[in-house]
């Protein structure tokens, strides 16, 4: 008989997270990467793998196609693991006074991206500027019915900066602003979408003061996966 920690995917700290992993993939039927309706065990060995880092299991069969395993009601609209810059630019809306800082950099990353994140910071100092106003613009993305945008985020940050997240369906004539509550460790967030062509912007407000914790003496902000999905059973 099923037990409770068995229905809810439960995990010991002795068990194998790449099971863990699989279950989450399944759970949410979320892992359809080639976008053809199913996951695969392919699908969900390669969305697990990075994740996993040293877990990775090995596989000892020589079959090479596709095992598809689970029906997946999820269309991913838009994918971006940050290893790339993938269309995204940056803006310094305080014509140089606070600085441009978003990159790319190797610093950090989640479990799901191979080696790199978007970071906002000075990399010799762990620190950002004071006065900064600057942007992280995605490109023009096409979305789907009911989508849902999923992505990591890490910040440490003194408490009167902040790190915004700002949505446009009309090519930025307008936009909603949200702001992004920070979090010292890798956290997803969740945030559902509008509309049939959208664009996003992570953008970091800083004041004059000390840019960064005193206690902790760092003070960045961090976003990493990427992942806008939307209801492939609505048509």
């Amino acid at each position: 008989m099923a037990t409770e920690e068995d229905e809810v995917g439960y995990m010991s700290d002795k068990c194998s997270h790449f099971t863990e992993v699989l279950v989450k993939v399944f759970g949410e039927e979320f892992g359809d990467f080639n976008n053809n309706g199913f996951i695969s065990a392919e699908e969900a060995f390669n969305y697990s793998k990075y994740r996993l880092k040293d877990q990775n299991p090995t596989i000892y069969d020589g079959y090479n196609g596709e095992l598809d395993i689970t029906i997946s009601k999820y269309e991913l609209d838009y994918l971006s693991d940050c290893e790339s810059v993938d269309g995204w630019k940056t803006i310094d809306h305080t014509g140089g006074i606070g600085g441009d800082l978003w990159h790319l950099s190797e610093i950090d990353c989640t479990t799901n991206s191979p080696t790199h994140c978007w970071y906002l910071g000075n990399e010799n100092t762990m620190h950002y500027n004071n006065d900064m106003n600057n942007s992280l613009l995605s490109p023009e993305i096409n979305l789907g019915v009911n989508p849902c945008f999923t992505f990591y985020e890490k910040s440490e940050t003194e408490s009167y900066d902040s790190l915004f997240l700002d949505i446009s369906t009309d090519n930025w004539s307008s936009y909603y602003s949200y702001k992004i509550t920070p979090h010292n460790k890798w956290y997803n967030h969740k945030k559902d979408l509008w509309g049939k062509m959208i664009h996003l912007r992570f953008r970091v407000e800083s004041d004059e003061s000390i840019p960064f914790d005193p206690y902790t003496c760092n003070g960045l902000f961090m976003i990493d996966e990427l992942v806008i999905f939307s209801d492939r059973t609505v048509r």
